[in-house]
């Protein structure tokens, strides 16, 4: 089964509302779908956030680089990032940032300053040319490991199943 998580979700509160015999339906239903929505919900930081982030859980980071124009960005945002398997795998191995590579406002990072540079489509954060080595592609995912060591920036639309392979093949690469 595809969606075991929210599958199983589903059933315990359907359960559990049929014990409730002052349940009416339209209840019961809107708590399945708020349940469901809210399992199908991915919790992303900031870049700035990088820095704080408390690593002992042995989790990765994934940045997710995008920009307001790009299409490819919003579907993965739609149907990628909301699908329950990429959800449960995602949440459970991952600190999450999202980080506009156009953004104008200066980042921190490790001490360093990264400033907006006019170029391109929109211009462009110096950090996000240096996490993406200057492919200035959108979407792209950049992987770092539980040290914040970057292991690889991998460019382009990702449908849900193809996320899930490329995570797998980064997670085989020597650190």
């Amino acid at each position: 089964m595809k969606y075991p998580f929210v599958f199983s979700i589903l059933i315990l509160l359907m359960v559990s509302c049929k014990q409730e015999s002052k349940v009416d339906d339209d209840t019961v239903k809107s708590a399945i779908v708020e349940t469901a929505k809210a399992a199908s919900e991915l919790q992303w930081l900031e870049i700035d956030d990088l820095d704080k982030l408390d690593m002992a859980g042995k989790k990765g980071v994934l940045v997710d680089v995008y920009t307001d124009w790009c299409g490819y960005c919003k579907i993965m945002d739609k149907h990628t990032f909301t699908d329950p398997e990429v959800v449960a795998y995602l949440a459970a191995n991952y600190h999450l940032i999202k980080f506009n590579a156009e953004q104008k406002e200066p980042v921190i990072l490790d001490g360093r300053k990264y400033e907006w540079k006019s170029g391109g489509r929109k211009g462009y954060s110096e950090l996000a040319r240096e996490m993406l080595e200057g492919q200035m592609s959108y979407p792209s995912i950049v992987y770092y490991n539980e040290d914040k060591i970057k292991i690889i920036a991998v460019p382009g639309y990702k449908k849900p199943a193809q996320l899930l392979s490329d995570i797998e093949r980064v997670q085989q690469l020597p650190m």
